[in-house]
C-alpha cells in the first residue's frame, strides 16, 4: 500500500498523466518489490544475492517471469487464509 502511495505521489509532483510502458513496468517491480520481506537461496551466476528491496527489483527486471509468479501468488487470497 506504501509503494503504490509513493508511486502516485511521484507521478503527482512530476505532473505524468499518461505513463510510458517502461514507467508502468518498473512502477510495477517496485510494487512487487516492496511486497518480498525476505528471501533464502537466491543464486545468480553462481552468487548468493542477499534480499533487498533493490535487489528484489533487480531481479524481476532481469527476469520479468517471477514478477507474473508473484503476482499470480499474491493475488489468490488462499494462499494466506488457513484451511
Amino acid at each position: 500500500k506504501q509503494a503504490r502511495a509513493i508511486i502516485v505521489n511521484e507521478r503527482t509532483d512530476m505532473r505524468i498523466r499518461k505513463p510510458s510502458a517502461e514507467r508502468m513496468d518498473d512502477e510495477s517491480n517496485r510494487i512487487t518489490a516492496a511486497s518480498i520481506i525476505s528471501w533464502s537461496g537466491v543464486v545468480v551466476s553462481g552468487k548468493t544475492w542477499e534480499y533487498s528491496s533493490q535487489n528484489a527489483h533487480r531481479l524481476m527486471m532481469q527476469w520479468p517471469f517471477i514478477r507474473e509468479q508473484i503476482d499470480s501468488f499474491v493475488g489468490d487470497r488462499a494462499n494466506f487464509i488457513k484451511s
